[in-house]
């Protein structure tokens, strides 16, 4: 997803036991540029493949998620790449809804669904923003859920930030460099993006 992948721990497992040879990032831009383009890498069906993090802290609910501002109580214990986190899954058996779920940003007359804290904008004197992480909708929910089923599930319509709607930003292109294709490829955070383009965030590709 971006840079920070290298840095799995279970790809250092493996590298340390000789299964890799050396491996570096490779943005996505630069990926479809390449003769040699693996396309499996943008294939929709590999979307339960790629590991994202989990908050373990004590009171975030084991919550699965894409970064540490996503976890309300303790960042610090931001577990990355954790082996039962996928984009769009939950494999912990304490998890409410069996979901990944990502940090909400309210405005004042909408709210959408984004990678991280670093999304949403910064409050001014005429317009306040405010962040809801991950973490703080998986406790609410699994309060919710006590309810019973019919509540549960107007909640989860409504309210739950999963994947599928979870907006992210692009890598534009410098003026000079060869692209394939758009100028234009998405990304989830200015990690992904390689020397030759720069991050465009969430909300300002809205109003482009």
């Amino acid at each position: 997803l971006d840079s920070n992948g290298c840095n799995d721990p279970w790809i250092m497992q493996d590298y340390l036991l000789g299964a890799f040879q050396e491996w570096a990032y490779h943005s996505s831009r630069k990926m479809e540029a390449s003769p040699n383009h693996n396309h499996e890498c943008h294939s929709p069906n590999r979307i339960d493949q790629i590991r994202v993090g989990m908050c373990t802290g004590e009171k975030d609910g084991k919550t699965c998620t894409s970064d540490a501002t996503n976890c309300a109580t303790r960042p610090d214990l931001f577990e990355t790449h954790s082996q039962w986190c996928t984009v769009s899954k939950n494999g912990n058996e304490g998890s409410p809804t069996g979901l990944a779920l990502y940090g909400k940003c309210k405005g004042p007359e909408s709210s959408w669904c984004v990678w991280s804290d670093n999304e949403c904008p910064i409050s001014n004197t005429t317009h306040h923003f405010s962040f809801i992480p991950a973490s703080q909708q998986a406790v609410s929910l699994s309060s919710l859920s006590l309810s019973g089923p019919g509540q549960l599930e107007n909640h989860f319509e409504e309210e739950l930030c999963t994947c599928e709607k979870t907006i992210v930003g692009a890598c534009l292109a410098k003026k000079g460099t060869n692209s394939h294709g758009s100028a234009y490829s998405c990304a989830v955070s200015r990690d992904a993006c390689d020397d030759n383009s720069q991050y465009i965030p969430a909300l300002d590709l809205m109003v482009i």
